[in-house]
């Protein structure tokens, strides 16, 4: 079958026609569709009535090809930070580092386009941050910038939120992140805690010196009137001792001159021949000394210095003797009963002082009424 070739040219003219139709309604179609993320918004720019007042929320969004394009925002916080060098009040030079999260205010996104453009952050939030942190700053000295930093930071944040609601921004946050003063005045903060912390320690040495005075001074009461009491009681001690020594040497005295006046009496005591006056003075004098004995040993009890005392009056005593006897003997210095020996020289002494006192005339047992006590030191 034969085709006449001027139909195939009419034909495959009528194809391409079609195919560039279908391709040009395809590219149009999605030309006129448009989406709009999660976090952003979208606007229209209408080129017969400029930017139109509604705001397109997220999803696939229909325009008029070759008449309307479609702007997007994206309406998520975002941070910014800015740093700025202020003066304080008593003109201290402050460097304060300010970090902001800004975000666009939806329902007025046509205006924003209108007066600001997309890039609305970079034009307005450098300036009113400067402005409102060297108005801060200005109010506060260097000193309340640091101690009362919550309250300067709460003054930032309030002013910078009332300034950008004037260009439709929102502020989710402000905060001061950093801040420092020039080098002579942290030298000079440095040198004021220096001489804070001298002071201090000044008045704590002065409040050291008054209490350890104070304590030395009660202590030095405390002393004297420990003295004065001991004092005291050493004065009634000795008192008592010397009324002590003083009767036992009237009884031993006594003892003895008894003893020199009545040798036949105690002779004949001796040899069972005893009457009842003999046994009834021997009864008194055995009372005498048994009683002797209790207020020596209470003397002893109360007093120890009573025991040193008797010790030197019987020392007397027997060098007292020694001189006045006829029998001549050398004694040992051991034996001069001052404590100043231990136990097994006042053993030896003791011997020596017996063998003296035989020689001399008497007897040990006879002089046990006023020696007994001193040979039991």
């Amino acid at each position: 079958m034969n085709v006449d070739p001027g139909v195939l040219r009419k034909l495959g003219g009528l194809g391409a026609a079609a195919l560039a139709t279908a391709a040009g309604g395809i590219g149009l179609f999605n030309y006129s569709l448009y989406n709009v993320e999660p976090g952003h918004r979208a606007i229209i720019y209408n080129r017969f009535y400029g930017v139109l007042d509604r705001v397109y929320s997220e999803g696939t969004h229909f325009c008029i090809p070759f008449v309307e394009r479609p702007v997007i925002y994206d309406v998520r916080s975002k941070p910014r930070t800015l740093v700025s060098l202020s003066g304080s009040r008593d003109l201290q030079m402050v460097n304060i580092t300010c970090r902001v999260l800004s975000r666009p205010d939806v329902p007025m996104l046509p205006t924003t386009y209108r007066l600001l453009g997309k890039e609305y952050d970079e034009k307005v939030l450098p300036s009113i941050i400067n402005e409102v942190l060297k108005s801060v700053v200005a109010q506060f000295n260097a000193s309340q910038l640091i101690t009362q930093r919550e309250v300067v930071s709460r003054a930032v944040r309030d002013q910078l939120v009332d300034r950008a609601k004037d260009f439709n921004i929102l502020l989710d946050d402000v905060s001061l992140t950093h801040l420092s003063f020039g080098p002579e005045y942290e030298k000079a903060v440095e040198a004021k805690q220096v001489a804070q912390q001298q002071a201090e320690r000044g008045k704590y040495i002065v409040l050291r010196a008054l209490e350890e005075k104070k304590s030395t001074i009660i202590k030095a009461q405390g002393e004297a009137e420990a003295a004065k009491l001991v004092g005291s009681s050493l004065r009634s001690r000795r008192r008592e001792a010397s009324e002590l020594c003083t009767h036992s040497t009237a009884l031993s005295t006594q003892a003895r001159a008894a003893w020199r006046r009545q040798p036949s009496e105690r002779r004949r005591d001796r040899g069972g021949e005893r009457n009842g006056t003999d046994r009834e003075r021997e009864r008194e004098q055995e009372e005498g000394r048994k009683t002797e004995r209790e207020r020596i040993g209470n003397a002893i009890k109360n007093n120890p210095a009573f025991l040193e005392l008797r010790r030197i009056d019987t020392a007397k005593e027997v060098a007292n003797t020694i001189s006045k006897s006829s029998n001549r003997v050398m004694l040992n210095s051991d034996s001069l009963l001052l404590n100043l020996m231990g136990s097994e020289k006042r053993c030896r002494a003791h011997c020596v002082e017996r063998r003296a006192l035989s020689l001399l005339g008497h007897s040990w047992c006879d002089l046990r009424g006023f020696h007994s006590f001193a040979s039991s030191g």
